[in-house]
């Protein structure tokens, strides 16, 4: 019998929970479905096992990463609060952020960013404080990895799914595997946005 790898399991688990986000999301009928701040939480921490960061950004691959949150919202709130479950404590930590000038202190430390819907207005001066840095910038809202975001979660009827911006993530050196381009709406790569189905 063949061994699953490391990866394989958590490609496996990524789908899992893209699947939760897929069929349980806001159907009318669903028995006990998960919240949506939950399924777009579980989507992330599962996503940046298939992100790559460079030796630089501080962190190897066996030490947790350090996600921070920049505003409030209820899936900032999720996410704080997953990140301290027994089950992920040991590969992600939690980090709120509450001001610019916290976040010039810390960006050195942090490989995600999450951006909440109620700090979106800061966009411009947080691109300006993480230009080309190894920080995997994460958005809520239709269009942000346009704005300058690297992935935001968009609602696809009652399907939560991502986008991604393949030319920032490059430009932050930071390296995506394939696997999460089949499981994307859109890519833009090249300066070009290509829908997937």
């Amino acid at each position: 019998m063949k061994k699953i790898s490391f990866l394989h399991k958590g490609f496996i688990l990524l789908c899992l929970a893209l699947l939760l986000a897929f069929v349980n999301v806001g159907r009318a009928g669903a028995r006990e479905p998960a919240s949506e701040e939950s399924v777009k939480a579980a989507i992330l921490f599962n996503l940046i096992r298939f992100v790559e960061w460079p030796v630089s950004a501080g962190a190897d691959s066996s030490s947790p990463r350090i996600v921070a949150t920049f505003g409030q919202d209820a899936l900032q709130q999720r996410m704080v609060a997953m990140a301290s479950s027994a089950e992920l404590v040991s590969r992600v930590s939690a980090l709120e952020v509450a001001d610019l000038d916290q976040l010039k202190d810390c960006r050195d430390r942090i490989q995600v960013l999450y951006i909440a819907r109620s700090a979106h207005k800061f966009i411009p001066q947080i691109l300006d404080l993480l230009e080309g840095r190894p920080v995997l910038l994460v958005g809520d809202q239709e269009g942000f990895v346009m704005r300058g975001g690297m992935m935001n979660y968009v609602r696809e009827n009652n399907r939560i799914r991502f986008d991604i911006n393949l030319d920032k993530a490059e430009k932050s050196r930071l390296k995506m595997s394939a696997k999460l381009f089949n499981l994307a709406r859109v890519i833009v790569s090249d300066g070009v946005a290509r829908e997937r189905r």
